[in-house]
């Protein structure tokens, strides 16, 4: 008679391969986290390098507003400047001092951006930051503005034109949000920050070499990329609350589901894209001109996806034609 161990089966090389590989990626992750992880940063972590003169904090609705509010006060129409990149409210500086020669001009970060709180509810839908937007303004005692829209913020700019077209005199989008996205346009960092696990490590870890790699990505010329441009999209998104934010808003993305309701906008209306934006496609920049009724889009020539940070001037001379009209 045979023993039982004579007919014990010895693991296949597939399974004893698959275990191998699965230790592998586990001691890969448990290694990468190690390296990178980044915990979340107070604000007095930050101030003593973030918040400059004449940056102050107000509180808006429960939100503690990171803004700078300059220029002439008595402006009837003043500048609302709503940032909606992991730059901040800093990715407007270099139109900041020239507008406000002229103009009131308000810069800040919406709430989970920059160095501004969360919101409350954890409610990060665009009509959710229109009605903070409103907020803003009554808090401030504006009854008209320019509202400008970068990104993200490009949407919650024209669903607050949307909803109170009467406090939007005119409205300027940069790379706005608002037609249904192409998911194959997407850069490999934000693709992997849409399924779950890559999603909770880019909530606990932060690379300067990857952030520095994205950029690459969203910049038709590299060169363009400064030191101090990285050290911001690295740095920033670690303010407490920031990077789960960043997640609460992808998971309540409605992606281009209210299209109609940029039909209904009527505020003069200036559109800026880069024409070489490989994530969100440059002939977006038509479909706003086409829907939004007296509007007028600008392509840049030689900018992709961050157009404020790669070409400010022409940006800003854009803006200024269109003011003067």
């Amino acid at each position: 008679m045979r023993s039982r161990k004579q007919y014990t089966r010895r693991p296949s090389w597939l399974t004893r391969g698959f275990v191998a590989l699965t230790a592998l990626l586990v001691l890969s992750l448990v290694g990468y986290v190690a390296v990178f992880f980044k915990p979340d940063r107070s604000l007095s972590d930050m101030t003593d390098r973030w918040v400059q003169s004449p940056s102050r904090f107000i509180d808006v609705q429960g939100v503690q507003v990171h803004m700078r509010d300059v220029g002439k006060p008595d402006d009837r129409m003043p500048l609302v400047l709503l940032p909606g990149s992991e730059s901040g409210l800093f990715a407007y500086e270099p139109w900041i001092e020239p507008l406000s020669k002229d103009r009131r001009v308000i810069a800040l970060d919406l709430p989970g951006f920059g160095l501004s709180s969360g919101m409350p509810e954890d409610d990060y839908r665009s009509e959710a930051y229109a009605r903070f937007v409103v907020a803003l303004l009554d808090q401030l005692g504006i009854q008209r503005c320019v509202l400008v829209g970068y990104g993200f913020a490009g949407e919650v700019a024209w669903q607050t034109a949307y909803a109170h077209p009467e406090r939007v005199g005119r409205l300027v989008l940069i790379t706005p949000r608002g037609y249904p996205s192409d998911p194959w346009r997407r850069s490999l960092d934000e693709q992997l920050l849409r399924w779950s696990p890559a999603a909770w490590l880019g909530r606990i870890t932060r690379s300067r070499a990857v952030v520095e790699r994205s950029l690459r990505d969203r910049f038709t010329i590299p060169e363009r990329i400064t030191d101090a441009l990285v050290d911001r999209y690295t740095e920033l998104p670690l303010h407490e609350g920031n990077r789960r934010a960043q997640m609460l808003r992808r998971e309540q993305d409605r992606d281009g589901s209210q299209t109609e309701r940029i039909r209904t906008l009527q505020a003069p209306t200036l559109i800026l894209w880069g024409e070489n934006d490989r994530q969100a496609p440059a002939q977006q920049a038509f479909w706003f001109e086409r829907d939004i009724a007296g509007s007028k889009a600008l392509l840049l020539s030689q900018v992709g996806h961050l157009p404020l940070e790669e070409a400010p001037d022409r940006t800003l001379s854009a803006l200024q034609t269109f003011l003067a009209r």
